[in-house]
């Protein structure tokens, strides 16, 4: 894989220091969580936000445990639905971001049906969620 990534035209793209970085496993490049979301096309905002919530979670806070511990089940199942939305919306981004830098992902990625729907519809761009929270519904 490493082969693959080397000749890979967004790995040429790095400056001979990124490249080296990302070798290493340092594949952040100094760059922030806000700018990685940007460069995904997510809205910094809530990437960061979302990021922290689920860190919450996943180092379990004092925050987090709680919620946890005094939800009843309608509060459990909102908590599911919201990290099952989560997910998706993160993984039509990985994918599609993804599909770009490889030919055989794009490849894989589906043309219609109900798979293709559901790539398209949680593909949230950053404008999109900018104008959603703004007001703005459309």
């Amino acid at each position: 894989m490493r082969r693959e990534i080397a000749v890979a035209d967004a790995c040429k793209r790095l400056s001979k220091k990124e490249q080296e970085k990302a070798r290493n496993g340092q594949w952040r490049l100094n760059k922030t969580w806000a700018d990685l979301a940007a460069s995904a096309n997510q809205h910094p905002q809530w990437f960061v936000q979302i990021y922290r919530y689920l860190c919450g979670h996943s180092h379990t806070s004092y925050i987090s445990t709680l919620q946890l511990s005094q939800a009843g089940p309608a509060e459990q199942q909102r908590f599911v639905q919201s990290l099952l939305d989560i997910g998706c919306l993160l993984a039509s981004h990985f994918l599609n971001n993804y599909a770009r830098l490889s030919e055989h992902v794009r490849q894989g990625l589906p043309t219609d049906g109900d798979s293709r729907l559901a790539l398209e519809r949680w593909h949230i761009s950053a404008e999109q969620m900018a104008r959603w929270s703004s007001g703005e519904r459309r």
